[in-house]
């Protein structure tokens, strides 16, 4: 049986802001921070595109030691995050944007 992580993976599609956790539900982040797995910017920027995430923070986050990644389940759907500051933002493919 394959992980959620491997299936995430194999998907290899597109993904999209779609929340921070100062506008989502506690309890939601919590969830999807509990079972995350750090991932590298490279692997990050195989399903986001980086120069999306570039005008979301207005510089290259990847240069910022401060700064990390991961890939997760927000609300049971397979997620990236980035978490700047405390602050998680979420992303997900187009159709699981409409259902969370």
């Amino acid at each position: 049986m394959k992980s959620f992580i491997n299936l995430l993976l194999e998907s290899k599609e597109n993904y999209y802001y779609h929340i921070n956790c100062v506008d989502a539900k506690g309890d939601d982040i919590e969830e999807m921070t509990d079972i995350a797995k750090e991932i590298s910017w490279k692997t990050l920027f195989g399903y986001v595109n980086k120069s999306d995430v570039n005008d979301i923070f207005g510089y290259d986050v990847s240069k910022d030691y401060s700064v990390s990644c991961y890939k997760s389940k927000y609300r049971g759907k397979p997620c990236f995050y980035i978490q700047h500051s405390r602050i998680e933002y979420v992303f997900l493919r187009s159709q699981d944007r409409n259902v969370c």
